[in-house]
């Protein structure tokens, strides 16, 4: 979990640099917080650092792959169980700066088969809502603008970080 902090710092240093040379236009407290539908793209986030034991808790290969159209988001992915998984997500993007923006959003998980009701990470995970194969969820997305096309991404819910790379088309 040492790796934890320093993402986090990284993301406030570029967060904090950007403010200072790109403001966004200003806009009402609630436009703001309610965001705007994403850029369409495709999103390749390869890898995962879990927040509780696991058996590779640093790096695992989740190779999630997603496409978004607008505010829906698609993915397939490989989870921490080694099995096959969806998700299907609404999504909102808060910019920030230019370059630095907030995605966040729900949906629901296809593939874990009861088995996160397991994980104390997530809230009311020994509940209904996780004991079979459809699971809702939620999360967090740090993008950082490198060019026109392209965004480093980390993607977080309550049970793991997901980092790569975005493009944009």
């Amino acid at each position: 979990m040492k790796i934890l902090p320093i993402i986090c710092l990284l993301f406030f240093q570029l967060l904090s640099a950007q403010m200072l040379e790109q403001p966004v236009e200003k806009r009402g407290f609630w436009t703001t917080i309610w965001g705007e539908s994403p850029e369409n793209g495709f999103k390749f986030l390869p890898f995962a650092t879990h927040f509780q034991k696991s058996e590779n808790p640093l790096i695992h290969g989740a190779f999630y792959t997603a496409i978004n159209y607008k505010s829906f988001e698609v993915s397939v992915f490989n989870n921490s169980y080694n099995d096959f998984s969806m998700s299907f997500f609404y999504l909102r993007k808060i910019k920030i700066t230019k370059k630095f923006s907030i995605d966040y959003g729900g949906g629901f998980l296809y593939g874990y088969k009861g088995r996160l009701q397991k994980v104390d990470a997530i809230p009311l995970n020994n509940t209904f809502l996780y004991s079979g194969n459809l699971n809702p969820t939620y999360g967090i997305a740090l993008e950082y603008r490198l060019s026109k096309k392209i965004a480093i991404s980390a993607m977080t819910n309550p049970a793991v970080i997901i980092y790569g790379l975005k493009y944009y088309w």
